[in-house]
């Protein structure tokens, strides 16, 4: 969808914003940065729906810490739920567990790139005038039943990818209004520049976005072959459980490949650091920060899954590097 307030020499921004388009079939509004899509697209939605400073937002309890953030910028309330133990996704129990009238909206994201149960959310949702986000950076590609690459049915879909962010919207008059967000309103504040909420995306980081695009769907190929390499070689050690596998009409991502342990996973990180193998740190919750201010919420499963989850790397290596993972892994678990 072309912005009519987009300069028309944008064009490798405009054909960066026609291919999240053409992927979503809804109208997309690249920023300049995660923080800047989420933020000038959450405001725009406040202003076309009338929503008050305060109103509450149920995300899951491991959500992404710039997504609270910019909630709370954007004066909304993040409540977390809890997520189902086996697929890592906030479901229809924890949000009903978790509503109440100050309930406006969920923000979903898609752990790790497994889809989370969107027919049963977007059927919850519909009938209570909810509104659906969701954070789908790690959906490409994914298929959730009749939906992929992040076309269903949300009111906003967030990517972020590079540099850059995506805002994909069902409604034009919702696009129009992150187009105006994203050039008027937001970049008046002035500790923007140093967190990351500038304006346009500049041209040759476009460019390389939608280079990055393409190169990000093609790896899936590989990424599903260390995935089934992790797979085969976990399946039958004692004490390691390995993630979801792809159930009916589901297929994941392969973007992120994490364990659980029976014991702590303080060991195996440590010594598979010392390899060489690089792994990232712990998750830490974000109602564990000190940002956090509000009472913590009762998450078992999400306490659980921090204290004795290990991600192993997945995206960006090739094939011996995979083996090599996997060898460090048997000897040390």
């Amino acid at each position: 969808m072309q912005d009519h307030l987009t300069p028309p020499a944008r064009s490798h921004l405009l054909n960066l914003e026609k291919k999240f388009s053409d992927l979503t079939g809804k109208h997309a509004v690249v920023g300049s940065s995660e923080n800047a899509a989420h933020l000038f697209a959450l405001r725009a939605w406040n202003g076309e729906a009338g929503i008050k400073v305060g109103a509450e937002v149920i995300v899951s309890g491991l959500t992404q810490t710039a997504t609270v953030l910019n909630l709370m910028k954007a004066g909304l309330q993040p409540v977390f739920a809890d997520v189902d133990p086996d697929t890592l996704q906030i479901t229809l129990k924890s949000l009903v567990a978790t509503r109440t009238d100050a309930t406006v909206a969920v923000f979903v994201e898609h752990h790790a790139g497994y889809p989370a149960p969107l027919d049963e959310i977007l059927a919850w949702a519909k009938t209570r005038q909810l509104a659906v986000f969701d954070d789908a950076s790690l959906c490409l590609p994914t298929v959730y039943k009749t939906w992929e690459n992040g076309d269903w049915p949300t009111d906003i879909t967030f990517f972020h990818i590079g540099g850059g962010g995506v805002a994909c919207v069902r409604s034009s008059s919702l696009a129009s209004a992150c187009a105006k967000q994203r050039r008027v309103d937001v970049w008046s504040e002035a500790e923007n520049e140093v967190q990351g909420y500038r304006a346009f995306l500049p041209e040759p980081k476009a460019l390389e976005l939608c280079n990055q695009l393409q190169s990000t769907l093609a790896a899936y190929a590989r990424r599903n072959i260390i995935w089934g390499m992790y797979d085969r070689a976990f399946d039958a050690i004692d004490g390691l459980y390995p993630p979801w596998g792809d159930s009916k009409g589901i297929t994941q991502s392969c973007m992120s490949y994490s364990i659980r342990l029976e014991s702590t996973r303080e060991h195996l990180a440590k010594n598979l650091t010392k390899r060489g193998i690089a792994i990232p740190r712990k998750i830490v919750p974000i109602y564990e920060m000190d940002l956090w201010t509000a009472a913590k919420p009762d998450l078992p499963v999400v306490e659980e899954y921090v204290t004795n989850q290990i991600t192993l790397p997945i995206a960006g290596i090739d094939l011996v590097e995979a083996a090599r993972v996997i060898e460090a892994v048997r000897k040390l678990a």
